[in-house]
């Protein structure tokens, strides 16, 4: 989720992952990005941010795939719903 809407100017665009259970695994390389560079990448447990800058005139957006993560009992996540926003602002 993302406190940003589509369509939009915002540059770098946070976008929050968050899991159901906490999970020790998850790094930024278990995120596949599309048409942006990312900025930062914080968090730990459940909560996670992922610090996008966007290509000028573009869907930018993220994709968190399943079996990326796992938690303490040995669960893996399963996929979650892709994030995009158009963006509209300069590079």
């Amino acid at each position: 989720t993302s406190t940003v809407t589509s369509p939009t100017k915002t540059s770098p665009i946070p976008v929050t992952i968050t899991f159901s259970e906490s999970v020790s695994d998850f790094v930024v390389s278990d995120v596949t990005v599309y048409n942006a560079t990312v900025v930062s990448f914080t968090g730990s447990g459940t909560r996670y941010v992922i610090t996008l800058k966007p290509i000028t005139y573009t869907t930018a957006g993220i994709r968190v795939y399943a079996g990326v993560a796992t938690d303490a009992a040995g669960n893996t996540n399963t996929a979650a719903t892709p994030w995009s926003c158009y963006y509209y602002g300069s590079s």
